[in-house]
């Protein structure tokens, strides 16, 4: 259980098993995106190492701005004799209205949100059973329009069996998207 301060918000579960904090306009400010758990063994390509068996509670507090956040473990999962500990769980937070990632997979609906993913992943993916696709989001509403002359982004490649530099293309969103729900769809 987490005690929270939510001075002018109003939270809630939504039907993904997110958090929604909302301001009084009812506009999503942050989002605490449905978890994740993984095992120290759990670096890929071996999916029986992670688990999205995490749900959350919210509670309003007694008094006003304040929540209590119930963070909820498979009990299953953890108890399996596979399991290899220490367990890390993951209740991310993320500001709606700045930058962010996430990963996508094309795969049985899409396969949930992983925007609170401590890895990016893109191409080709056995494991996750078809293509997936990494999003990134930059907030440069702070930065004047004629500021910018040129702009790199550098991505590391890691965990790929053949150690030899992928092409990977680029393309504009052009529509809005939220690094907490954004799904394959």
């Amino acid at each position: 259980m987490c005690q929270w301060k939510t001075s002018g918000l109003e939270g809630a579960l939504d039907g993904d098993g997110n958090v929604k904090l909302r301001d009084r306009t009812g506009s999503d400010v942050f989002v605490i995106p449905h978890g994740w758990m993984a095992d120290s063994r759990s670096t890929l390509p071996n999916p029986e190492g992670f688990s999205d068996g995490v749900t959350y509670s919210w509670t309003p507090g007694m008094s006003a701005g304040t929540a209590t956040l119930g963070i909820h473990l498979d009990r299953a999962w953890l108890a399996s004799p596979d399991r290899r500990y220490p367990v890390i769980v993951d209740p991310g937070v993320f500001d709606t209205t700045a930058s962010g990632d996430s990963f996508v997979w094309g795969f049985m609906g899409g396969g949930g949100t992983h925007g609170s993913d401590p890895q990016l992943f893109t191409g080709t993916l056995p494991w996750f059973g078809g293509y997936t696709r990494t999003l990134l989001k930059f907030d440069l509403t702070p930065i004047a329009e004629d500021a910018v002359i040129d702009a790199q982004v550098a991505l590391n490649n890691f965990d790929y069996v053949a150690c030899e530099s992928q092409n990977v293309k680029a393309h504009q969103i052009t529509g809005p998207w939220d690094p907490a729900t954004v799904t394959w769809a």
